[in-house]
């Protein structure tokens, strides 16, 4: 059979082919159109660009990453055109409505976070630190019971997968008064965890291919996905949510002072509720498991440092008696915690060296509005729309990733020093300590400053800052000081130690310790 193209006969296969090679050089002036706005920017590794290239560095075709502070600050500044990209759309929990974390709308998020930030901020939450109390002595217990070594007895433990056991019992309990139960059976229930460590490298390759991810989000492919239907794994989380939150509405009990409770008397509906809670296990317990487990190891690795921390944690409760029981239950109180400097130092030092999610580029869409710079040397003043960050011109639509440089900010070595890649906690003493000679305004421009304000990118900046940042500062410090306090920890075998890898947060694979009782 003749297929008429054009005016020109061809016979059906031919057509086939014709009709293919069309495709194909659709596929590819695609591509072409994509590469050339950033032709300019070089692509390389994202492992080597903090110490070969410039700051502005291409990981994509129409991606870049910006290893720059002061741009990173004002990219997410309080009147600043830039805005979340489509990469933000994979991170639902459930299908049907977003969380705070992936609202788009400048303005649907701000309505968003007047309901959300009370329960973050502790204003409708004042029971939250006992959350945490409750969790670490669980952790405590569990250790205690199975893994402390005895005379002639001890039991290797995983602390890569007891971190995260920890991290999602603590989620539940200042979610909403309920722990998953997890530390309590030393058991992966419904294989959340399997499921989450499977899911986030997943989620992380889609964000670089959103046309992937649309697809699969059409009917029928979508019902593969997780959903509360399922026994074990996503679903089954969402299943555990879901009746938590039925139960708590159904019985009208606001004796409770959890995060549930502080959305639901916000007037958050079912569906926002179900996005906002199930981001607490998902966001929460994988970034704090992520820096327990670098930071832990970081620690065990550097004797200086280990030792240092345990003095001081001895000094403080040798000087208070009342605080010496060691059983449980007796948690160090934040308020306790902030007063110890070094713990602190031992906590900045643990996100400058591996931020929990360095994988997840968090990306902002270069607006239209209209710049004047000079782009050369030798060129003149030009106006053009986008933007220019560190003398590079970026074009409209430019998706900046304002996750991944942070890594390369916080071992800068013309910042940091020559020890940017070493675990130094001293460094942040030593900055302190110029701080309390410097008076005024004046103070804002210490080093000190200069390095907090890095570090914190590690949570985001400004109207993109971490909902719950200040709650991971509660629960990082209380349960490294712990940790610390009770237990002598040492790698089970110095000749393998674990394996990191980052699919999205900082895992550490076969982390087998011994902790023996101080």
């Amino acid at each position: 059979m003749a297929v008429d193209i054009f005016g020109y006969g061809f016979s059906t296969r031919e057509a086939v082919y014709f009709a293919l090679g069309l495709l194909l050089l659709a596929f590819v002036v695609h591509r072409v159109q994509r590469w050339l706005p950033l032709r300019h920017v070089p692509v390389q590794d994202i492992h080597q660009l903090s110490e070969k290239y410039g700051p502005v560095i291409r990981v994509a075709p129409t991606q870049v990453v910006v290893m720059d502070s002061d741009a990173l600050y004002r990219i997410s500044g309080a009147r600043t055109e830039y805005r979340k990209s489509e990469w933000y759309k994979i991170h639902r929990i459930l299908r049907e409505d977003d969380h705070v974390s992936n609202i788009r709308d400048p303005e649907l998020r701000k309505d968003r976070l007047k309901r959300v930030m009370p329960a973050y901020t502790g204003r409708d939450t004042e029971d939250l630190e006992k959350g945490f109390d409750r969790a670490i002595s669980s952790f405590i217990r569990l250790i205690d019971r199975k893994y402390a070594c005895n005379p002639g007895d001890c039991v290797p433990m995983d602390f890569g997968e007891k971190a995260h056991f920890y991290t999602l019992d603590a989620i539940g309990e200042i979610a909403y008064s309920e722990p998953f139960g997890i530390l309590e059976k030393d058991s992966d229930i419904d294989n959340i965890i399997v499921t989450l460590k499977s899911g986030l490298p997943v989620i992380v390759a889609l964000g670089y291919n959103m046309n992937i991810w649309g697809l699969l989000q059409k009917w029928p492919i979508y019902l593969l996905q997780p959903h509360e239907g399922q026994e074990v794994g996503l679903g089954a989380m969402i299943k555990s949510v879901d009746k938590v939150i039925t139960k708590r509405l159904s019985l009208d009990d606001k004796s409770k002072r959890d995060i549930l409770q502080s959305f639901i008397d916000h007037g958050l509906p079912l569906s926002a509720l179900r996005q906002e809670v199930g981001l607490q296990f998902l966001a929460g317990s994988d970034t704090v498991a992520s820096f327990l487990r670098t930071t832990f190891l970081q620690l065990l690795t550097n004797p200086t440092a280990y030792h240092a921390l345990q003095v001081e944690l001895d000094a403080f409760y040798s000087s208070s008696p009342s605080e010496s029981d060691i059983s449980s239950e007796n948690i160090i109180s934040d308020a306790q915690a902030r007063t110890l400097p070094y713990l602190q130092a031992v906590v900045r030092e643990g996100l400058r060296l591996f931020p929990p999610a360095t994988s997840c580029p968090f990306p902002k869409v270069v607006p239209h509005s209209t710049i004047s710079a000079t782009f050369s040397l030798s060129s003149p003043t030009i106006t053009k729309q986008g933007d220019v960050i560190q003398g590079v011109y970026l074009p409209p639509g430019t998706e900046i990733d304002t996750a991944l440089g942070v890594y390369g900010i916080c071992r800068d070595k013309q910042f940091w020093g020559a020890d940017a890649d070493c675990f130094r906690p001293e460094r942040w003493l030593q900055a302190e300590k110029e701080v309390k000679v410097v008076a005024g305004d004046a103070a804002e421009d210490t080093r000190f400053a200069q390095m907090l304000r890095k570090v914190e990118l590690v949570f985001g900046s400004v109207q993109y800052v971490c909902a719950g940042r200040s709650l991971a500062y509660v629960e990082m410090r209380k349960v490294i000081a712990e940790l610390m306090r009770r237990y002598n920890w040492s790698l089970v075998d110095p000749l393998k130690p674990p394996i990191i890898v980052n699919n999205g947060v900082w895992e550490t694979r076969d982390f087998w310790v011994r902790a023996e009782k101080r």
